[in-house]
């Protein structure tokens, strides 16, 4: 059993950002996508060169590509939603890694 205060102190902070991060926040797997396109109305500004921006969260489950348009009143929690799960998933692979180090280090000393 691991005691909090045994733990490196890079460790102990990646765990209590990694517990900030998961606790009673909204997370979602995903890439950003910007798609930029033309309506084909001749008085539009898209005609003259400005084209639509939309924005998208593309994900990949079960080898299927699924994507979502996202309404510009949403656009600012979702990149936050889709930023938080990145952080996450950094946080367990740097954890992870420092496992990995120390299985390595237990190696070399037999």
């Amino acid at each position: 059993m691991l005691y909090r205060s045994h733990l490196p102190h890079a460790e102990r902070r990646r765990r209590s950002r990694l517990l900030l991060l998961l606790k009673d926040q909204p997370i979602l797997r995903g890439t950003l996508l910007v798609l930029r396109n033309t309506c084909g109305k001749p008085n539009c500004k898209c005609a003259r060169g400005e084209k639509h921006e939309s924005l998208y969260v593309v994900q990949s489950r079960k080898g299927k590509r699924h994507a979502r348009c996202i309404p510009k009143a949403m656009r600012k929690d979702v990149r936050e939603w889709v930023n938080r799960y990145k952080e996450i998933q950094e946080l367990l692979e740097e954890l992870s890694e420092e496992y990995w180090r120390r299985l390595d280090e237990r190696d070399k000393t037999k």
